[in-house]
């Protein structure tokens, strides 16, 4: 599924509610320029499996199922000013 129900003709449509781990995760995904679970995870002090556990989650809060999904959600949003830019 594309961001086509998030985002529609350059104006956001739906917001979605994430923890604040979740968003310090999707941060390193957008300011790292697509950083691996791995990055994330040792950039975070957490395992992989925590890193997945919260990409399981937004992805369920979105209803997004790819990364780059994600990433291009969540940068249209920083990108926007509705997205924090610092972690």
């Amino acid at each position: 599924m594309s961001t086509d129900h998030l985002i529609r003709d350059g104006e956001i449509h739906a917001f979605v509610q994430l923890t604040h781990k979740e968003e310090i995760v999707v941060l390193h995904l957008i300011l790292g320029r697509m950083l691996s679970n791995k990055e994330i995870a040792n950039s975070m002090n957490i395992s992989t499996d925590t890193v997945k556990f919260h990409f399981k989650n937004i992805m369920r809060k979105t209803q997004l199922t790819k990364r780059y999904d994600i990433y291009s959600y969540f940068s249209f949003l920083e990108n926007q000013g509705y997205f924090p830019t610092t972690l």
